[in-house]
């Protein structure tokens, strides 16, 4: 294989090793969240700090994945891949499933500290 495929197939493994790793970050920043607002102290700067950190890092996630279709779609138009490449498309699958899970889960977790909001500003 020449030293263009192979840069090629690192670019692959590159994206799906980020996208991966972006994902999981995003879960990390949530299970941060959840439990600041288990504990509801303060006034929840920091709550919404990891929500958006989170939100970014989902962005980062789905970016990489789309670089990733992008990369496999050019290797195989028709997308028959190579017999040692051809689990590509499931685990792409997989992640994006993931990743859509793991964006809920942040809008059900904003929409909860919105609503907190609302109820401490609100006038007893």
């Amino acid at each position: 294989m020449s030293s263009t495929g192979l840069s090629y197939l690192d670019a692959i493994f590159s994206a799906m090793r980020d996208a991966s790793q972006f994902l999981a970050e995003g879960e990390a920043w949530l299970d941060r969240a959840d439990g600041l607002a288990e504990n509801s102290q303060g006034d929840g700067s920091w709550e919404m700090l990891l929500l958006r950190a989170a939100r970014d890092a989902h962005v980062l996630c789905r970016t990489r994945l789309d670089v990733l279709e992008r990369e496999l779609f050019e290797l195989s138009p028709s997308g028959r891949l190579p017999v040692l490449l051809d689990m590509l498309p499931s685990r792409l699958l997989s992640l994006r499933e993931s990743l859509s899970a793991s964006e809920d889960r942040l809008h059900r977790r904003a929409l909860a500290f919105s609503s907190r909001a609302k109820d401490v500003g609100s006038p007893s």
